[in-house]
């Protein structure tokens, strides 16, 4: 989950939005164009190919997804009741863990009672799914290699042709076999398919910069131990088998954090030579996924809340415009994992509002610059405050669960008391957007405009190079009635602003939302 990123790049969005059911999952994928390839090659049969010549364009879900990666840090609570937690503490969705180790074990519908909770209890908005973790018998990990570390091993059979006949999927492909009995149980639940997690997971950063000119190889990559052609060739076999079993399914990359490597998923086929286009292997990496996956964690850049979402903008835009550069087509964007710490670890930046205030910048920014969704690292702390040495440790919406008996023990953080009330505040939106330049008058301050079913509102905040502890007064006008809410009170205003000119308003580093009257 580490990455460091080197490049600042200005920020340039091109934002589309679906009008439809924020809380659906079979959404039309309008950049699905599912074409027969005409090639020879048995692994083309039911082949639907996206052969992206257009350019970039952003395309955003419906609604706001504010998401959740759950853990499992106690053993005796199931996944419906840590769930139960999770939608107290703000999340309205999921990403959900179906690997193949565990499906094969505990039979492939042992996780169908916990995703229509998820559902029931309002968390299936756009719930995402990573597949991941071959058994031993699919993978590619030394004889004896330890359960834990196949999670680290890419898939074996993947150049196995992908089907035997029409719609009838080669067992000899386990990859393939594992997607298509995992999609064809859940994918009346999962609206995103997310292929691996971190497979470009290095230890040592400078080694990303070759990948602009050159492949990265196995060797380089030790959370997969395979090249990147043999991604690519596991997002073509994911692509084909979830495109067949579901046309509305949105197949996306697995976390990525580099920005050279998704350059090189999309300069690559998966031909597993050299990457080359052949008849065998027409169509580079670009064509095998609908959704772009990323993971940024602040700690690496340092600063307060505010330097946070500048490197995750940074990050967006890079990856951005790798995306426009290889002709990407259309794409959504997530990030499936972003956390910080609310207690300080070393030199690392960390604190109580530094957490809950980039939790609440984050959601609203990624939402206004058209990325579809966030999915919070950690739902619970994974130690207790002064036993690790880790900042990861300590990004929990709760303290650490692990010795709890019953979930109503948990003690909850200030991060998430805040997406609680974030939550509570837009959950209802329509979409964010960024802010009006005209609208509001002042100096040092950020905020985004949020479409409510009623009516226009916003979400301001002052900012500060330094703490948690910016000022700043703004003037504005408005032709409608505004309610004030904090995040300490979402349900209560805690002010009206009635119509009127150069109306003043003190904002801090936590911020506040102006909603229409009722």
């Amino acid at each position: 989950m580490i990455f460091k990123y080197l490049f600042l790049l200005l920020i340039l969005v091109i934002s589309c939005s679906e009008n439809s059911n924020p809380d659906g999952n079979n959404q039309n994928n309008s950049n699905n164009t599912n074409n027969s390839n005409n090639s020879n090659n048995s692994n083309n049969i039911n082949n639907h190919t996206n052969n992206n010549t257009q350019g970039f364009q952003l395309l955003s879900l419906p609604g706001v997804r504010y998401g959740i990666n759950m853990g499992h840090r106690n053993q005796g609570w199931n996944d419906s009741e840590t769930a139960d937690i999770a939608q107290a503490a703000g999340a309205n969705s999921i990403r959900v863990s179906l690997p193949m180790s565990h499906l094969e074990t505990w039979g492939y519908e042992i996780e169908v009672g916990d995703v229509q909770h998820y559902h029931e209890i309002g968390m299936g908005r756009h719930l995402v799914a990573f597949l991941t973790k071959p058994i031993a018998e699919c993978s590619t990990a030394p004889s004896g290699t330890a359960d834990w570390e196949l999670v680290y091993y890419m898939p074996s059979g993947l150049y196995e042709p992908i089907w035997d006949s029409e719609g009838v999927v080669n067992p000899d492909n386990c990859w393939a076999k594992y997607v298509f009995d995992t999609v064809s149980v859940y994918h009346n639940y999962i609206k995103i398919w997310e292929i691996w997690n971190e497979p470009d997971w290095i230890s040592d950063w400078h080694t990303s910069l070759d990948w602009w000119d050159s492949p990265p190889s196995k060797d380089d990559l030790p959370r997969f131990n395979g090249s990147i052609f043999n991604y690519i060739r596991m997002l073509r076999v994911s692509y084909e088998v979830i495109k067949h079993v579901d046309p509305n399914g949105l197949v996306a990359t697995g976390g990525i954090g580099y920005e050279s490597f998704a350059d090189a998923i999309m300069r690559y086929t998966d031909n597993p030579e050299d990457g080359s286009v052949t008849d065998d292997y027409p169509l580079r990496g670009s064509n095998w996924f609908d959704v772009h996956s990323l993971h940024y964690y602040p700690i690496f850049g340092g600063g307060n809340s505010d330097s946070g979402i500048i490197g995750f903008e940074n990050q967006l835009t890079g990856h951005m415009d790798v995306l426009t550069e290889n002709n990407a087509g259309e794409k959504y964007i997530i990030f499936t994992e972003s956390g910080a710490p609310h207690l300080v670890v070393g030199d690392n930046p960390g604190g109580e509002d530094y957490a809950a205030n980039y939790l609440l910048k984050l959601m609203l920014v990624s939402h206004s610059h058209g990325v579809s969704g966030i999915d919070w690292f950690l739902l619970t702390d994974t130690a207790a405050a002064g036993d690790s040495t880790t900042p990861f440790s300590y990004m929990g919406l709760y303290l650490d669960t692990v010795d709890l008996s019953e979930t109503s023990e948990a003690q909850i953080t200030q991060a998430g008391r805040a997406y609680s009330a974030l939550k509570t505040l837009t959950n209802d939106a329509v979409s964010v957007s960024p802010l009006d330049d005209n609208l509001f008058f002042g100096d040092n301050f950020r905020g985004v405009m949020i479409e409510y079913p009623d009516g226009e509102g916003f979400a301001l905040w002052a900012v500060t190079e330094s703490d948690e502890n910016a000022v700043s007064t703004i003037t504005f006008s408005t032709e409608s009635s505004l309610e004030v809410y904090t995040i300490t009170d979402p349900e209560n205003p805690s002010e009206i602003i009635e119509p009127g000119e150069n109306i003043e308003i003190i904002l801090t580093s936590t911020p506040v939302f102006l909603k229409p009257a009722q």
